[in-house]
């Protein structure tokens, strides 16, 4: 997983899959909302809180510097070459494959009311 968040007003993630086909699997994708939202619930305040979140559909590479020689992940370099990416983690209308928290919670507000 690759933080974002810097400058910003909440926490996003990007999920680095294991292969490519969990990024576009919707049982995934469930199960990913699950786990967020309750890490959520049990949240003491917004820096604890990842309210988007979205695979990586990209496998890494050494080349780009996403990945060193020992095979760690390199969080800088992913952030710069994924700017596009981040930016669509933090759009007012996000694309479907973003989980987005802020929104079921914005839905569930309307729902209530």
């Amino acid at each position: 997983m690759v933080i974002a968040g810097e400058n910003r007003d909440y926490i996003a993630v990007l999920g680095i899959p294991s292969n490519a086909e969990i990024a576009h699997d919707n049982t995934v994708q469930a199960r990913m909302r699950a786990k967020l939202m309750a890490l959520e619930a049990e949240a003491s305040g917004s820096a604890q809180r990842v309210l988007r979140f979205a695979f990586l559909a990209a496998k890494l590479s050494i080349d780009t510097g996403e990945l060193t020689d020992k095979g760690a992940v390199s969080q800088r370099n992913i952030l710069r070459r994924h700017a596009a990416l981040i930016e669509k983690l933090y759009a007012d209308s996000p694309a479907d494959n973003v989980i987005c928290l802020d929104r079921a919670s914005e839905e569930r507000a309307d729902i209530s009311a």
